[in-house]
């Protein structure tokens, strides 16, 4: 983990410095050479420094391991990224490539949207297929750090809510998570159709919404019956 991270994080001049000490050849050393050397495979030498903030810096490493281009280098690291379901990649490792993505603001927020949505389908397909405690536990990690940061871009946010057969907002609860995290307020997310009555009720009941609001919200003729439902049923209640 630690030379995972010194690779991820350090300058370029420091990871110069790491891949001479650690005795790799400057003059052609495989991936998988190199990785060795650092005591680590090598889709998470890719990643350590496929995600560096400087990593356009690095082109003598990234052609002395043997990458054509820093485009091919770059590829190769999404396409580990996307698949890996914690076989190559560690949940910290993971994590730590979130929160340093997350926190650069030159990161374009469509590619960071496309990344982690890529990699969120990836994962829940496996989730489906598998059902395995233990990967749901690592999958809601990767949420809840996604949206604690505060940074995630409105793109990936949008595209979560627009699906509302997903079974995977309730397994996380994921329109509490977006509230929290402050990208969207309680009544921002209330108003949308693709808001499923559940998990507006349970907006309701945290005390986010205003009784205004939610009799306003019965006055739309299009709304859904399930929907209408819930709401008169909360202002029955309430009186």
């Amino acid at each position: 983990m630690p030379a995972f991270n010194e690779l991820l994080t350090s300058t370029p001049e420091k990871i110069v410095d790491l891949f001479y000490s650690s005795g790799v050849d400057m003059a052609s050393t495989s991936e998988e050479e190199a990785a060795e050397l650092f005591k680590l495979n090598p889709s998470q030498l890719i990643c350590a420094l496929g995600f560096n903030k400087k990593v356009r810096e690095l082109m003598d490493i990234i052609f002395t391991l043997g990458n054509e281009s820093i485009d091919s280098f770059l590829n190769k690291r999404n396409r580990i990224f996307i698949a890996d379901t914690y076989h190559q990649l560690s949940l910290k490792q993971v994590l730590s490539i979130y929160d340093l993505v997350l926190n650069t603001p030159e990161q374009s927020g469509s590619f960071i949207s496309k990344l982690f949505a890529k990699r969120m389908e990836i994962l829940e397909h496996k989730i489906e297929k598998s059902v395995k405690p233990k990967l749901i536990e690592n999958y809601r990690a990767e949420m809840k750090t996604i949206y604690k940061t505060g940074t995630i871009p409105m793109d990936f946010i949008d595209l979560r809510l627009q699906n509302p057969d997903s079974g995977f907002r309730a397994l996380l609860d994921e329109v509490s998570l977006i509230v929290d995290s402050k990208a969207l307020s309680a009544m921002e997310v209330f108003i949308r159709n693709s808001i499923l009555p559940e998990e507006k009720r349970r907006l309701i009941s945290k005390g986010l919404i205003p009784k205004e609001l939610i009799q306003k919200r019965l006055e739309f003729t299009d709304l859904a019956a399930s929907e209408r439902d819930m709401l008169e049923s909360y202002l029955y209640e309430a009186d």
